[in-house]
């Protein structure tokens, strides 16, 4: 079953994602070992979205995407991590409080949507809770549905720009 995981999206607003993380990806496919059976199943019943699903992630990305389920929807799952204060991790650099780093990165992500003009329709963004991750580091999230490559013409300029607002 997807769990519920409490998210901050890109409007500033806190939101409840319905999620099944890391069902696959392009080094560990799909597996029926994974929690989420029904997932799984429904994966694996169709060898052609998972096909499509592994298209949609590069070997630049394969390392921070993975095949999720969201709400409903498969898609690819991109992630990518920020130092905050509140993380397990030893540095010898002053590193922000987690509220300041969310706040820059959310202002950041916007920032950059709007100067380079991005059309993301269907592509979900959201900054989970740190409860879930171990590292309590700030992760950042970007959703891309397989319906959204299913209505449009698609390329990989649509991942090189989430890749480009997650990592920069």
């Amino acid at each position: 079953m997807p769990e519920p995981i409490e998210v901050i999206e890109l409007n500033g607003q806190p939101a409840t994602w319905n999620m099944s993380l890391r069902l696959g990806t392009l080094r560990r496919p799909v597996r029926k070992t994974h929690r989420d059976k029904k997932a799984v199943e429904a994966l694996m019943s169709n060898p052609d979205l998972i096909d499509s699903l592994l298209s949609m992630i590069l070997e630049e990305t394969s390392e921070m995407a993975s095949i999720a389920w969201k709400d409903g929807s498969f898609g690819i799952l991109f992630e990518h991590t920020h130092d905050c204060s509140e993380a397990q991790i030893e540095s010898f650099r002053i590193i922000a409080p987690r509220k300041r780093v969310v706040r820059r990165t959310l202002a950041d992500i916007n920032g950059e949507i709007e100067a380079c003009g991005y059309h993301l329709d269907g592509v979900s963004f959201g900054i989970p809770d740190p409860s879930i991750m171990s590292h309590k580091k700030v992760v950042v999230w970007a959703f891309l549905p397989s319906e959204t490559l299913a209505r449009q013409e698609w390329d990989h300029e649509l991942v090189d720009q989430i890749v480009s607002l997650l990592t920069e």
